[in-house]
């Protein structure tokens, strides 16, 4: 289905980096393809835009040093890109560039001359419908005796040639775990039109009992690629999953063949809508190599690691305990009840298993913007469709019960996407550091931490220098803001960082202001966790539902707060004098009156608590502190945020609901992250 307003077109686009605000590369690629543009992963040279994030720029992602030396190329911020597509209308790129500075230094002083793209300038056809993704491959010349892929590839494709050779490291990187032999010289083949030959397809089987009642999913998943030796000159077709099978026999024929039988589509209509009861195409998730290479490489050569600055020492310390080996079996168990039971026995491997789900969900999620105004019919067929295959996946055939996909309000499953996309990355990153502490042996301490640090997408991560006002103040408030008498133990700081994550702050302010008449009660309040837990809540934020997610009807749960360090602390399975545990200092917007225990809707009513005035939940104790003050004191940037004034002593609370006093500290609990701003990560020992 071609995009009423092509205003993309002619416009090539790539993505290096993070995108912020639950976007990801997915999103770009089929909205660059929707509206009439094209989308390129490998060839950053033949782009008239690069959308990059900040850090990307910042640390020279690959993708961006090719940019920076490429005549004409705009590098632009994700903003141009999205705003673009909600307005459709392309808005005026150079609003939006990133580090000019950095460019012109780039342009200006690079040895490297200057790359000028070759402009297409191959007239389209408004009647012939854009496909989603790159163009289907040129038609041999009639005057041709033989088929290209018959011919000697140099002969047959020489410009495709030459670009296979420039990305061999890529092409080779994306080669399937499961092929049978030596990788050495084997691609997956990238045709003349950029188009990489690698399909995924996933089917859904369900068990069901007598009563027809649902007992299980059962995912059929396998993996097309057209593999071609650089050495000899020759193809292979490989298909893997319901069993190996790799075929050097016809293989661009056998391909689409076997393409064709699967899915009820032909190779060159793969976009159009799946076939009921065929399987569904998933195409490969573009993510950049840098941030691949970040985890996976394992020779202790990758340019990314050694490109980072060397860290501050007390950054390395706390990473360590984050990233350390023996933390292998609480990954592993995260990443279990992180997906709910989820992907404990998948026949695929995890990651793979992710990168597929993650593709289904952003064909759902183009079906919930639903730009193209589908019938209702035929979206809820094509939502149950690709449901289906999603919890297929996602879900282990031995839990119980497990849920029956429906069609939900429209408004509800645009917030389960979000939900579910913010759950698949967390997933992922568990899994990305399952396989760092796993394969940690080859590579210097150090690299595995800068890897780590990369990989955790934090904006910025500083150590309070000790001795200085705001060290003072932090270490006051945790240390006199702990109960021992009461916890049995007292919490010393060893090191505290300010920390920043990308995106936060933008989502706080925007939470402020279209909540304006309930907010106005900003406090500065802890949370402790696991060590296990800090790789999802530095990379992804504190979340609400990492374990309720089962349909788009589910529940939601509340991130949790506490005003005494100690209590917070007791959230982390310390052992005394282990160094090891970790908690937040944040800034929390509970708003101008929390809803008392013993009244607020059950399970988090959000919508009934914001008719009532409120945004938080408190269980208050039965002491608080005697006075609040203000956290300017600490930072200037905390200016306006409530924070216990230790020195006051403790007296019977005043929050109190009548027949309540069962607490004896206050806990708070919000419901939306955006009311969230990480502010300081203290490690700290107890005593």
């Amino acid at each position: 289905m071609t995009s009423p307003v092509p205003f993309l077109k002619n416009l090539t686009i790539a993505v290096s980096g993070h995108l912020s605000n639950g976007f990801v590369h997915g999103d770009v690629q089929r909205l660059t393809e929707r509206y009439g543009g094209r989308f390129e992963d490998l060839d950053i040279a033949a782009c008239t835009h690069l959308v990059a994030s900040q850090r990307a720029v910042d640390v020279e992602f690959r993708k961006v040093q090719e940019a920076s030396i490429t005549e004409g190329l705009q590098i632009v911020s994700q903003d141009w890109f999205f705003q673009s597509v909600e307005k459709e209308m392309l808005l005026d790129a150079k609003k939006f560039l990133l580090r000019i500075p950095f460019r012109k230094k780039r342009s200006k002083d690079s040895e490297k001359p200057s790359v000028k793209k070759e402009v297409d300038n191959t007239k389209v056809d408004k009647k012939t419908p854009k496909k989603l993704q790159e163009k289907p491959p040129a038609k041999p010349s009639a005057k041709a005796s033989e088929k290209p892929h018959e011919k000697p590839l140099a002969k047959a494709y020489p410009k495709t040639h030459e670009k296979i050779n420039e990305k061999e490291q890529e092409l080779n990187a994306i080669i399937d775990d499961d092929h049978v032999g030596p990788k050495t010289d084997l691609v997956v083949w990238m045709d003349e039109n950029h188009l990489i030959w690698d399909a995924i397809l996933i089917k859904d089987s369900s068990s069901i009992n007598s009563k027809g009642t649902v007992t299980a999913y059962i995912p059929e998943m396998e993996r097309l690629q057209l593999l071609y030796n650089l050495k000899t000159k020759t193809f292979h077709f490989g298909a893997w999953g319901m069993g190996t099978r790799q075929d050097p026999k016809s293989p661009h024929a056998k391909f689409e063949k076997y393409f064709q039988d699967r899915t009820g589509l032909s190779w060159e209509n793969r976009w159009d809508d799946p076939k009921e009861g065929k399987y569904v195409f998933v195409p490969r998730i573009f993510e950049d190599v840098e941030m691949e290479d970040t985890f996976f490489s394992g020779d202790g050569k990758d340019s990314l690691a050694l490109s980072i600055t060397q860290l501050p020492s007390a950054v390395y310390e706390v990473l360590g305990v984050i990233f350390d080996h023996n933390q292998k079996p609480h990954i592993e168990e995260s990443i279990k009840n992180v997906s709910g039971g989820r992907l404990t026995r998948q026949p695929w491997r995890v990651r793979f298993t992710l990168r597929a789900a993650q593709s289904l969900l952003e064909r759902i999620s183009e079906l919930t913007l639903d730009r193209f105004q589908r019938g209702n019919d035929s979206r809820a067929k094509l939502l149950s469709i690709l449901g289906k295959c999603y919890l297929a996946l996602m879900w282990h055939s031995d839990l119980d019960a497990p849920p029956k996909w429906g069609l939900p309000a429209r408004s509800k499953d645009k917030n389960w996407v979000k939900r579910e996309r913010a759950a698949l990355g967390l997933l992922n990153n568990l899994s990305f550091a399952l396989d760092l502490v796993a394969n940690s042996t080859n590579v210097s301490k150090n690299q595995i931490l800068n890897r780590a640090y990369r990989g955790l997408g934090l904006a910025s991560m500083t150590p309070v220098e000790p001795g200085n006002a705001e060290h003072k103040a932090l270490v006051n408030f945790v240390i006199n803001s702990s109960v021992p008498r009461a916890h049995g133990f007292s919490v010393q700081p060893i090191n505290i960082f300010r920390i920043e994550r990308e995106g936060e702050i933008e989502r706080f302010e925007k939470y402020q202001k279209v909540h304006s008449t309930l907010v106005g009660g900003r406090r500065l309040l802890f949370h402790g966790s696991r060590a296990v837990n800090w790789i999802g809540i530095l990379s992804q934020g504190l979340r609400s539902d990492a374990q309720t997610r089962v349909t788009p009807e589910s529940p939601v749960k509340g991130i949790y707060f506490a005003d005494v360090s100690s209590k917070s602390a007791g959230y982390c399975r310390y052992a005394p004098g282990d160094p090891g545990s970790c908690m937040l200092i944040c800034e929390v917007e509970v708003g101008k009156k929390p809803q008392p225990c013993g009244s607020a809707p059950a399970l988090g009513d959000i919508k009934a608590m914001h008719k009532q005035g409120h945004i938080s939940y408190l269980a208050a104790g039965a002491t608080d502190f005697s006075k609040w003050c203000d956290a300017g004191a600490v930072h200037p940037s905390l200016a306006g945020v409530q924070m216990p004034d230790t020195s006051s002593g403790r007296s019977v609370s005043k929050m109190l609901s009548p027949g309540f006093g069962k607490y004896p500290h206050n806990e708070w609990v919000v419901y939306d992250p955006a009311q969230i701003r990480q502010r300081y990560f203290v490690q700290f020992t107890t005593k």
